[in-house]
């Protein structure tokens, strides 16, 4: 996204230390001094653009640039502290229309270029590729500038540490920009030091989220919530009430589970409304089938022209709900044109899918988990049992691709997997196990997820906090945590509900305590600004109103399984067998020649009966 207010000076970046304002504001200096600048000899850190054997389309992108870019590795970052210059990380990812214009206007042009390769290190970064570096500089450019964005473009002391940073620049700005920290790091290296280390200390204090005890929690803070988040929405156009306007799938999802919680008429009718003018308006593709990824305008007319892999899934899930729950052929529609879409223009003949509609061979777990999990949803609305196949061959196509010997990988490009997973990687393929384990019954795909919960609960443990950490690189600036949910889920969100489904199916009371700790966490920002805390909301529901676990087992238990769907009810976890099995869900329940229902409340189960009419029933009576 581009930038609107980048500053050709360090004001906003001073701002954050008071102390030091005067005395860090950069110098305006005459044009001469940009003609010396670039023209004055300095070795290069190579001779050589360093992108060509990336696996990135991103990077090889900008494998032709006069710049002498370097991919982040342990030879890059050791010679910007060897010739002692400052760096330059610039960020994007293969589908960003402004990080092809700076590009062109800037990366592409020998002027530039001279400029950056004299007095600089220049590494470029994917930020599918690398999201946990990403994390990083972005939050030290928001912490800086109040906005963050792709391309993103981050200037840090030759040790990584970041010292200014924005987003898009024209090619005048980028230039006085360089030329001004350059003089500025000749003249008082000492100074960029400090403002260093307190950007630091600000980012590190902005990652500290502690155990916060609390016993129950109250309906009153969902309530309140709500009515919050309903004075931002758009009446008329759907969506929130600004510009530009991001489809934001997961918080129409939480949404609609409020419907069983409050008759609300205006709350449905916001939601229909949204997803009624979405794929009736210019976002939708409405000839191929797809959804841009936003739009310029409030009325989703105008699309911003990327389509991506992570927006389509979750998408494809969101209509295929609406469907189930309202009965509305246009949502069924909606979702499986964007499947098809889906099939069409991003899958690899490897049965995975691409991250973006000009990715050529760019495919990542995090997010083709998420496919895996709309196709459930969707087979779950629909009952069309190719659509539960599709889910199933693409769930086995990802653990055949992305499971190694060293463990779960990132990324999948050439017919290999590599970097190492981060924790939405765990956290998606976690939640794709136990979907493709509710369709099909299948014992695999939940034993997996235990183990890859037990991995990943392992790796990126924080002794000092309930919530995770995102990386387990421990040589970064700041190691990160992600706790808010943006356009995808937050990974932290995503392993608290994990640990709740899988802890209540297991009998662990561990995963069950840890998912309410980390709930705990997060609540009173949930009360400030749900929006962004959405994916935590099903949670806060859960422990603020109660939920039901529903378990069927019986030689019927499939038969009864899409009966229970097919009544459009939700809001409880569910699993099923038709045969005997020794997962504590269902072991001692199998009755020879009968299918019987249990409904359970935090592991308190009631008598067993033999239809869904009496479960429902139970439900009602114990609400």
């Amino acid at each position: 996204m581009r930038s609107e207010n980048n500053k050709v000076n360090l004001s906003a970046a001073a701002a954050l230390s008071p102390e030091m304002g005067l005395g860090f504001r950069i110098l305006c200096l005459p044009i001469c001094a940009l003609c010396i600048l670039s023209c004055s000899p300095a070795q290069p850190v190579t001779e050589m653009n360093r992108l060509t054997q990336s696996s990135s389309p991103y990077l090889l992108q900008h494998q032709g640039n006069p710049v002498y870019w370097q991919p982040w590795d342990e030879q890059a970052l050791a010679a910007a502290q060897a010739e002692n210059k400052l760096m330059i990380i610039s960020i994007g990812y293969s589908a960003c229309h402004w990080c092809h214009v700076m590009e062109h206007e800037s990366f592409e042009d020998e002027e530039v270029a001279r400029l950056m390769n004299a007095h600089f290190v220049s590494i470029k970064i994917d930020r599918e590729e690398r999201p946990d570096i990403d994390q990083v500089y972005m939050s030290a450019v928001q912490l800086m500038t109040g906005r963050g964005g792709w391309p993103l473009n981050c200037i840090a002391l030759p040790d990584g540490r970041p010292i200014y940073g924005g987003t898009y620049f024209s090619k005048t700005q980028w230039m006085e920009i360089l030329t001004q920290l350059s003089e500025l790091y000749a003249k008082d290296a000492g100074r960029m030091r400090e403002y260093a280390d307190k950007l630091q200390e600000g980012m590190k204090q902005a990652e500290i989220l502690g155990p916060a005890p609390m016993d129950s929690f109250d309906p009153e803070l969902m309530q309140s919530a709500l009515g919050e988040w309903k004075g931002r929405m758009d009446t008329i156009h759907g969506g929130p009430n600004k510009a530009p306007k991001f489809p934001l799938p997961n918080n129409y999802r939480f949404l609609l589970t409020q419907l069983t919680n409050e008759v609300s008429d205006d709350l449905e009718r916001h939601i229909r409304l949204t997803l009624d003018r979405m794929c009736l308006s210019g976002i939708y593709d409405q000839i191929g089938g797809g959804f841009a990824r936003y739009s310029t305008d409030a009325e989703w007319k105008v699309p911003h022209f990327e389509k991506m892999l992570y927006d389509n899934a979750q998408l494809i899930g969101l209509y295929a709900e609406a469907h189930r729950l309202f009965g509305k052929t246009m949502y069924r529609r909606v979702a499986e044109e964007t499947l098809e879409w889906s099939l069409r223009e991003l899958r690899d003949p490897s049965g995975l899918f691409y991250s973006a509609l000009d990715a050529d061979f760019k495919v990542l777990c995090s997010w083709n988990a998420q496919m895996v999990s709309a196709l459930c949803t969707l087979y779950e609305a629909t009952l069309d049992p190719e659509h539960k196949d599709l889910a199933q061959q693409t769930y086995h196509a990802l653990v055949d691709q992305m499971c190694t010997q060293e463990g779960l990988a990132h990324s999948w490009a050439k017919g290999s997997p590599y970097g190492t997973a981060l924790l939405d990687d765990h956290a998606f393929l976690i939640r794709a196990a136990l979907d493709v384990h509710r369709i099909s019954g299948v014992e695999a795909p939940f034993l997996q997820a235990v183990d890859w919960m037990e991995e990943a609960s392992r790796l990126f443990h924080d002794p000092e906090s309930p919530l995770l950490w995102y990386s387990t690189d421990e040589d970064l600036v700041v190691r990160t945590k992600e706790n808010e949910d943006n356009v995808i889920p937050a990974a932290n969100s995503t392993m608290a509900r994990n640990y709740r489904d899988l802890g209540l199916l297991l009998g662990k009371a561990e995963w069950i305590a840890r998912a309410r700790e980390m709930t705990a966490a997060v609540a009173e920002r949930f009360g400030g600004y749900p929006e962004s805390y959405s994916n935590w909301g099903f949670l806060l529901d859960d422990y603020s109103y109660g939920s039901y676990e529903l378990v069927i087992v019986g030689p019927d238990a499939e038969a009864k399984y899409r009966e229970v769907l097919s009544s459009g009810t939700s809001g409880f976890l569910l699993s099923w067998t038709d045969r005997p099995s020794d997962l504590p869900a269902f072991v001692h329940r199998w009755k020879e020649g009968s299918t019987l229902f249990y409904l359970c409340e935090e592991g308190a189960c009631q008598m067993p009966v033999s239809s869904w009419a009496e479960a429902k029933e139970m439900m009602a009576k114990t609400q």
